[in-house]
Formats: structure tokens, C-alpha cells, sequence
């Protein structure tokens, strides 16, 4: 059976509430029960970032390749703007998109959405070319018009697609209650109660440990009412206050009344002012916000008894959910929750607060007849399974099959068909044809697979990553030929259309490729290959779209340095990164890293933030080919370069620590060592200052080189001819030189970064020094001499060639290296990247605060014509920080900083702030970078105090201050004692 599902209910406000979780269980169980079930899902575009975040819900039930869209005309929300040309266009374009998928039987999740956003719900004719069935929740809008319909625009859009109702085949009534509510409402109408389940994800968290935000907010003691749900006016909130209100002493002055769902700020506000109204402690109205399930469990588990007062629900899955966990409840005597509950001693009427009132005082008595009925509702809840819905479900949409004949109408009659529906609405002809043909669903008949070089064919600057792009792209045919797979498409965007083919070397005819518009399929593989990261917006709505058609996209990662050592980056780069780094985690379905060290980078980061969806990571290595042949090599003293002389390769740029050679070398050269040093690099940012000192060395041209453009075969010569290979860099994402010199069996001294160390695998002849200290280069330099040899064998070393084989391999063929997995499923109700805006104040003292370190002396930056200092920031306050919040104005985390003058004092009222780039995780050290600019210096700045701090908390940690004038960081004053009062707020104790 092929059914087709409509997934705007997932996209709306319901997605998150109950009707998304109902959804989402049915499907999961009916997708395990029925293999034979072949189930498509579609979404609306004109929602994108909903539709994207819903497809990631529903992307462990129904297969990726299975994912369609299509976009709407709404000019808005039909409570506004009513039953528009543009919505009677959106219904149309619906309509043409199932009849193109040709489904068995289609089936809306939810048929009264989009009435307040815009969002066309499946309403199909009496007659349609399949079967139809319709999930029906309740009429809650119907019985309550004056909270729900107060306009004749809401009733208007009410009433249209309730008798939208009557044309579906059957409807699935979710309980007894609202089977009997469509019956009376749709005469005629045939309704089969499908029922409700208790997920069995959510059972088996009922023996875990209680989570911690929990066991912080329950572990007071004390007797506590929960409630989970919304803030609708049918749930009664009010009343239950009310009732609480009358409890007697001291139960009314010791219960604490705790409300688990999302909520507005104005609700919050509005329900504690009417708490502390009735006289009621302000501290025991409780305000949870969303739970997942685990918090849920926990929750539950704590509370001494959970009460469901709405006025009317369709079923009643929280009080179920409190029932499994024996938990006692009370409920109202509204719609199913009777039905659910089954006993007539735990219900009270919803408009009587007495009533109410005398349940609660009853409930938390917890006497021995609350837990007999404990018992009871324990055993109850074992009735509700989603098994049994599914069987259900599944039964109905058999029967509903049996009695369909097939219609199987080629493409072109549709089509006409199609526009001849839509021909008289009032909308432009070529805006109609446009949303029409949109609609279609994309059909391949071959995989593909697509690699994007955009940055590289546009520009190529000769960078380290292009050139990873131009030998990858070189080798990547004959890798795929090799494995059966078709030619690589190279593609490329920069404008706000669409990728489109390009060739490497041949930018001049992009304005002609730009007609020759992709449109990406479900067997699509895209991978982003290049550095394309200043494109990302361009990118990000033409590759969601392709994900929510199925395509699989795999971003490469070559690093994290613009994250976590951002102070080594230009200034722009952080930046411009984290952008893409954000947009990559929405749209990739897989990352491919250039090493094991940045995927696990990468998995410590997606962990750190509970990366709300599963993602695929994947790594492989750098290769190196040279045009002269590897074998032994032999000593000659035909060229000035001798077995003293060693090499290091890469762009001069701050992070690679060519300052930390030359000091090393500079010892050596004070000790008497005749031993050179040949840099080979181009001149990069920021490094103005170094070019200087080695130019203007003595031993320039003696004993220091520096040759910034060599082609391969000079570099061959080099590498051939040298004592050994310096790695110094303080971050790296691979280590390419450290290949290229085993391609010629020269050793290398590295180092001690983990990658280094990775790529350095089953090296002999590869030695490291502690990262940035020149004493301990100097250590190993003086060591490989004392027993340095005139041969050296040449290890296998990987070439572009077999690199490129295994990157395909490792995206291709290869399970994933390690897949991520939120903590908590994921899924409803989560942001999505997870957790990367602060939401509460951070808990700091003497041992857990955010420390600051100098980790290097000031340097004059001609860049920026300024005094760079760099500082190593760790946190060590078990919460992740972020600049970024959840409420403006509320908890966002920067770096302060001012300057000082001879006398320490302000040098003015200015205090720079600087964001955090992404996120600092618990226990991680990143490195960021301050500047002093030339006219602060002039004014007579001295100092820069710096400091890290919370909006509303204030000091993280011990501020920091640096004599930048003298080049030296200074510990003997205590600089919490020149902070102003009102300008930086101290709660640290200063020992």
C-alpha cells in the first residue's frame, strides 16, 4: 500500500502540542507493523524553516527518498485574508501534487490547519482519484466559538474546512468521545474510533534515575500538583488556581503548583497575577516549559498527583502517560478524559471549583483509596497501546483500498486538468503556472551525485582546502567509475537561483551556466565539498529544499579552528563561519570530516549542544602527489641544503607558529647550532610583524629562508633535501605536510596536537614538542640531529589519487564512523541546533566559573593598527555558554572589555563587547582575541581589563588584566577592586 501523508499538521503549532505527538507514534507503529505500507509525506515550502524541522521529526519513520514538496500561494492567514485567489491556488496545487505521487489512499494527520498561517490543508473533492481518510481530534472551536472563533474570519475559515470533512472517504476519530462528536456534527459521514496508545519509547523511561533539571525543581519537598498541557481557555487553568485557592491551611500554603508546556510570556504573567491574587505563595506557582520525555517521566514520577481540569479534550494522553507512571490523577469531567480515566472517583466537574477543590485535597491525602485507584490506572494504561491503534488504522485503510478502483492518468492529462481547475482564479497566468508546476513531485530514474566547488571555480586563491577541492575533483571520476557509480557532477551558486554545472579553471562562462538551473532529487547525493562558506545563504533554501525532496547532502568539515581558536582566524572568518556552520547543521544529512580528530571534535560539539536529529559522521584522509618519484633518499652536498637544514611547509598566518620556530631556531643559532630554517609559504593575513623579523633577520639568506610561491617540483626538491619537516601549528584539521614528507621518508617534528598524532599513525620517524613551546622544539631539533642518518626509507604514503577512492568510500559504501544521537530523542518541541541560546542565569562560584588566561604576549597588529592579545577562555561552570538567548535582553553571555590609563583607571565610559563565536561547552578552552586600537593607545591606554559576563548575573569569572604597553601580564593586584559600581557586577570572592 502507498499512502500518501500531508504534513502540514507537523508544521503548524500542532506539531509540538499533542496532535504532533499522536502523529508521530501512529506512524512509527504503523511503519513497524506493516512493512508493506510504502508511506510518502509531503510539506508545504512556503513554511520552510517548519518544514525542515518537521521532516527531521518524521525522518525516523518515513525514509528521506520518501519526502516531497510543494509550495503554496497564500498570501497570508485565512482568518485575514479569507478564502483568497492564492489559497483556492495553494488547494489546487495539493490536489495536482497527490494525484501526480498516485497514492493508494491519502491521509490528512490534522484537516483544520493552517486557518492563522499560511498553510492550504488537503481538501479533497467528493470524488478524488484515491481513497481519503481524515484524523478528527475534536470540535473543541466548534463548542467553544467565543474563546476560539472571535471573528468572522475564524468562523468563517472554521466552518469551511469542517465541511471540508464530509468529502473524505472515512474519518479516524481518535477516541469514543470524538467519534460520537463527528457523527453528530457530519451526519452521514462514516467514522471509526482508531483510539489512542501509550508510546512504548515513553514506558520504558519509567524505572530511570530522575533527570537533574527535574530533581533541582521537585526536590524541595512538599506536596505538588502537576499540570501538563497548554494555556488554552478550555484547559481551565484559572479555575484550577481558584480551586487551590480554597484548599484549607496549611495544605493551600504548602502545595507547589507546577506547569510543564511551552507558554508565552504574557500567559506566564497573567496566571501569576492571579495567583498571588488569591493570596497564594508566589514562590509555589511553578513554570517548567517544555519537557522531553525523559523530563516527562521524571516529572510525572515526582509529582504527587497530576490534574487534567480542561473543560473538554478529544482524549486525554497526559493524564494516560501520569497513569503508566503511577502517578494519581484527577480530571475534569470534559470530552474523553472520563473515557480515558475510567472511573467516575477521579473526575470532578471542570465549572465547579469546590468540586475541584475537594479532589485535590482528597488526591494529595494519598490515602489508601488513591492507591488502590493508583493501581488500577496503572493497570488501565497497559489497555491504551499503539498497537492496537495501528491495527486499527491499518484495518480501515485495507477496507478502504478493497473498495477503491485504481486511476492511473498519464502526467499530460493532469496537467491540463490541473490548470483547467484553476483557470478562472484571479491570479497572474504565469504565477499560476509557476505554483503548478512546482507542485510536481521530482522523479529520477539514476542516482546522482553532485559535488560542489563553488569558491574554487569562481576564485582560485591557491589555498589549502582549494587545493584539497582541485585534486579531489581531479581523482573523483575514476574513483566512481571504479565503483560503479556515474561521473560527478560538478556544480557551483552564487546567485539566488539555483546550483548549476561549472568546470574547475573555467569561471568565464558561469553567467551562461546560471540558465542551466539543478533541480535535486531523492537519489541526489550533494556533497559540499568546497569552502563555500560566504555563499551559505545563497545556499541554504536551494539545499533544504533538495533534503526535503530526499536528496542526501554531506558537508566537509576541514577543520573547527574559526569556532574554537577564533583568535587565531581574520576577523571576519569567525564569523562567516559559524553562519555556515549553523546552516550546514539544518541542511547536511551527513558531515565528512579531513580527519578522526575533527569528527570527534565535531561529535563532542553536536553532544554538547544535543543536536536535536541523528547525524551520519564521516572521515578520511589527505593524500600528496609530487613530480618527482618517491624512493630513498640520499644525502648530497650538490645543494646548499644539508642534512642541518629543515623545512617548513604551509601560508604564514598567526595559528601556524612560525614565531615559535624562529625562536627556537634563534637558541639554536645562540648555542652554537649551525642548523637552517627554510619557510615555504605565501604571506597570509596578519603577519606583517613576521615577515619584518624574518627579512630584516641577520641570518636572512644565511641560515633563514623564506620562499613564498614554489611550484611542486621546487617543493619536491626541498622536501628531498632536508633534515626534517616542523609542524608548529597551535591548530590544525589535518596536517598535509606531515604526508608530504613521508612521501619522501623525511622525519617530521610536530607538534603535540591530536591530529598531528593521527596522521603521524605507524610513523617511526615522526617526533613531537609540546604546542607553542620553543624550548621544547629546540629539544627535539638537537635530538634528531645528534642521530640524524644519511637514508631514510620511504614509507607507502597516500596519494590524491587513493584519497580521493576513499572519500568516495567513506560516503558511498562505508558505515558512518559515528553517528550522533540526541540524548533524549530528539524530535518535538526542540530547537534546530539543540541547545545554543542561553535560557537561565549560570551558577558560578570560587570552583566553577569561567577562567581567563593570557597565553601569549601582546603583539602590534598592522592590520588593524592596533595591540592584539590573545586569551584562552575556559569554562568551567558545568553549563554550556552562548552569546546567544532565548529571550532578548536575558541571559546573553559576551566578553566586557576596557581599557585602563598609567593610573588605572577607566580610560573612558566605553565597555567593548565582543560575542562568544558559537558555543563554550563545560569543561572547553577556546582562544580568542582582543584589540587595542592605535587611538586608544594615544589617548594613553595602558591596560585592557576583561572580563566575562551574563546579562542579568553579571561576573562569570575573575576578570583579567594585561599591561599590554609593557608586554607583560600582570598577577600581583586583584582587578576585581577596579571595577566601577553599576558598571561590572561582582559576585565572585575575590581569594
Amino acid at each position: 500500500m502507498k499512502l500518501w501523508l500531508d504534513g502540514q499538521a507537523l508544521q503548524s503549532a500542532s506539531g509540538y502540542r499533542g496532535i504532533g505527538r499522536y502523529c508521530t507514534e501512529l506512524l512509527r507503529t504503523l511503519s513497524r507493523m506493516r512493512s508493506d505500507i510504502e508511506m510518502h509525506v509531503s510539506f508545504n515550502g512556503t513554511h520552510m524553516d517548519e518544514a525542515v524541522a518537521a521532516s527531521d521529526r518524521m525522518a525516523e519513520v518515513v525514509p528521506r527518498a520518501k519526502f516531497h514538496i510543494w509550495f503554496g500561494a497564500e498570501e497570508g492567514a485565512e482568518t485575514d485574508t479569507g478564502f483568497s485567489p492564492g489559497r483556492q491556488l495553494s488547494e489546487q496545487a495539493l490536489l495536482h501534487h497527490v494525484r501526480c505521487l498516485k497514492p493508494d489512499v491519502a491521509l490528512s494527520l490534522s484537516p483544520f490547519e493552517g486557518d492563522t498561517v499560511r498553510l492550504s490543508p488537503f481538501a479533497p473533492p467528493r470524488s478524488f482519484d484515491c481513497p481519503t481518510a481524515a484524523i478528527f481530534y475534536d470540535a473543541i472551536p466548534f463548542r467553544f466559538p467565543d474563546f476560539y472563533l472571535p471573528t468572522p474570519g475564524f468562523r468563517s475559515a472554521y466552518q469551511r474546512r469542517l465541511d471540508s470533512l464530509k468529502s473524505f472517504d472515512v474519518l479516524l476519530a481518535i477516541s469514543d468521545y470524538a467519534k460520537g462528536e463527528a457523527e453528530e456534527l457530519l451526519p452521514g459521514q462514516e467514522v471509526v474510533n482508531i483510539s489512542c496508545g501509550l508510546s512504548p519509547d515513553f514506558a520504558s523511561r519509567k524505572n530511570g534515575a530522575i533527570v537533574k533539571s527535574v530533581e533541582t525543581l521537585m526536590g524541595v519537598g512538599g506536596p505538588t500538583l502537576l499540570y501538563v498541557g497548554g494555556f488554552d481557555r478550555r484547559k481551565n487553568l484559572k479555575r484550577a488556581v481558584k480551586a487551590i485557592s480554597r484548599l484549607e491551611a496549611p495544605l493551600r500554603e504548602e502545595l507547589r503548583f507546577v506547569i510543564v508546556g511551552d507558554k508565552q510570556a504574557a500567559e506566564i504573567e497573567e496566571l501569576k497575577t492571579l495567583w498571588v491574587t488569591h493570596g497564594l505563595p508566589y514562590d509555589h506557582l511553578v513554570f517548567f516549559g517544555f519537557a522531553n520525555d525523559d523530563e516527562l517521566v521524571s516529572l510525572n514520577r515526582c509529582a504527587t498527583a497530576i490534574i487534567q481540569p480542561s473543560l473538554m479534550e478529544g482524549f486525554g494522553l497526559t493524564a494516560l502517560e501520569a497513569m503508566s507512571c503511577g502517578t494519581p490523577v484527577i480530571v475534569s469531567n470534559g470530552g474523553a478524559l472520563p473515557e480515558v480515566v475510567g472511573s467516575p472517583d477521579v473526575t470532578f466537574d471542570a465549572e465547579d471549583t469546590e468540586d475541584m477543590a475537594r479532589k485535590i485535597a482528597w488526591v494529595m491525602k494519598r490515602g489508601k483509596d488513591v492507591e488502590k485507584l493508583v493501581e488500577i490506572g496503572r493497570e488501565r494504561a497497559k489497555s491504551f497501546s499503539w498497537e492496537d491503534t495501528a491495527t486499527r488504522t491499518s484495518r480501515t485503510l485495507d477496507e478502504l483500498v478493497a473498495k477503491h478502483r485504481p486511476v492511473d492518468r498519464p502526467i499530460q492529462q493532469l496537467r491540463v486538468e490541473a490548470l483547467q481547475a484553476v483557470k478562472d482564479f484571479k491570479v497572474a497566468p504565469q504565477d499560476t503556472a509557476g505554483v503548478m508546476s512546482a507542485a510536481e513531485p521530482v522523479n529520477l530514474a539514476e542516482p546522482r551525485l553532485f559535488v560542489d566547488v563553488t569558491s574554487t571555480a569562481r576564485v582560485d586563491h591557491k589555498t589549502g582546502i582549494q587545493r584539497v577541492v582541485n585534486n579531489i575533483a581531479r581523482f573523483l571520476p575514476a574513483a566512481c567509475k571504479s565503483a560503479g557509480l556515474a561521473e560527478p557532477i560538478l556544480i557551483g551558486s552564487d546567485a539566488p537561483l539555483a546550483f548549476f554545472p561549472v568546470e574547475l579553471g573555467n569561471s568565464r562562462d558561469w553567467d551562461a551556466q546560471r540558465e542551466s538551473r539543478i533541480t535535486f532529487g531523492a537519489r541526489d547525493t550533494i556533497i559540499m565539498l568546497d569552502s563555500s562558506w560566504e555563499f551559505h545563504a545563497l545556499h541554504r533554501d536551494i539545499l533544504r529544499v533538495a533534503r526535503l525532496r530526499g536528496a542526501r547532502i554531506v558537508s566537509v568539515l576541514y577543520d573547527m579552528v574559526p569556532l574554537n581558536v577564533s583568535g587565531f582566524c581574520h576577523e571576519g572568518m569567525p564569523g562567516v563561519f559559524a553562519a555556515w556552520f549553523k546552516n550546514a547543521l539544518e541542511y547536511s544529512t551527513d558531515f565528512i570530516c579531513i580527519s578522526r580528530t575533527v569528527a570527534d571534535e565535531l561529535a563532542d560539539t553536536l553532544e554538547a549542544i544535543n543536536f536535536p536529529r541523528k547525524m551520519s559522521l564521516r572521515f578520511w584522509h589527505l593524500g600528496a602527489d609530487f613530480s618527482a618519484p618517491p624512493g630513498v633518499r640520499e644525502k648530497s652536498n650538490a645543494l646548499t641544503i644539508d642534512r642541518s637544514t629543515f623545512l617548513s611547509v604551509g601560508t604564514l598566518e598567526p595559528r601556524k607558529g612560525h614565531e615559535v620556530q624562529i625562536n627556537a631556531f634563534e637558541k639554536l643559532w645562540e648555542q652554537g647550532v649551525d642548523a637552517s630554517l627554510v619557510i615555504v609559504g605565501r604571506q597570509g593575513w596578519d603577519v606583517d610583524a613576521l615577515i619584518e623579523r624574518i627579512v630584516g633577520h641577520k641570518e636572512y639568506g644565511k641560515r633563514l629562508f623564506w620562499k613564498p610561491g614554489l611550484d611542486d617540483s621546487q617543493l619536491a626538491h626541498l622536501y628531498s633535501r632536508s633534515a626534517a619537516v616542523i609542524a608548529s601549528s597551535y591548530a590544525e584539521g589535518f596536517g598535509l605536510p606531515i604526508v608530504e614528507a613521508g612521501h619522501f621518508g623525511v622525519p617530521v617534528i610536530a607538534g603535540d596536537l591530536a591530529v598531528f598524532k593521527e596522521v603521524a599513525e605507524g610513523r617511526q620517524d615522526v617526533h613531537f614538542f609540546q604546542t607553542g613551546n620553543s624550548d621544547s622544539l629546540v629539544s627535539e631539533i638537537q635530538s634528531l640531529m645528534d642521530k640524524a642518518e644519511d637514508t631514510h626509507e620511504v614509507l607507502p604514503a597516500k596519494t590524491w589519487k587513493t584519497s580521493a577512492a576513499e572519500f568516495l568510500s567513506s560516503i558511498m559504501s562505508l558505515p558512518a564512523y559515528r553517528t550522533h544521537v540526541p540524548r533524549d530523542g530528539g524530535g518535538i518541541g526542540k530547537s534546530q541546533l539543540g541547545q545554543t541560546a542561553m535560557t537561565d542565569r549560570v551558577d558560578v562560584d570560587a570552583s566553577h566559573h569561567v577562567s581567563l588566561k593570557l597565553i601569549s604576549q601582546p603583539t602590534i597588529s598592522k592590520v588593524n593598527d592596533c595591540v592584539s592579545i590573545l586569551i584562552r577562555v575556559t569554562n568551567e561552570t558545568g553549563a554550556i555558554l552562548s552569546s546567544e538567548t532565548a529571550t532578548p535582553g536575558k541571559h546573553s553571555v559576551m566578553f566586557n572589555s576596557v581599557c585602563l590609563n598609567e593610573s588605572r583607571d577607566f580610560l573612558d565610559d566605553r565597555i567593548r563587547q565582543k560575542p562568544l563565536v558559537f558555543i563554550l561547552a563545560p569543561g572547553q578552552s577556546q582562544i580568542y582575541r582582543f584589540d587595542v586600537p592605535r587611538s586608544d593607545i594615544d589617548a594613553g591606554a595602558v591596560n585592557l581589563l576583561v572580563a566575562v559576563m551574563q546579562e542579568g548575573q553579571g561576573l562569570l569569572g575573575r576578570p583579567l588584566e594585561i599591561d599590554f604597553a609593557s608586554r607583560l601580564s600582570r598577577d600581583e593586584f586583584d582587578p576585581l577592586q577596579v571595577m566601577r559600581d553599576g558598571l561590572l557586577r561582582a559576585e565572585l570572592p575575590t581569594d
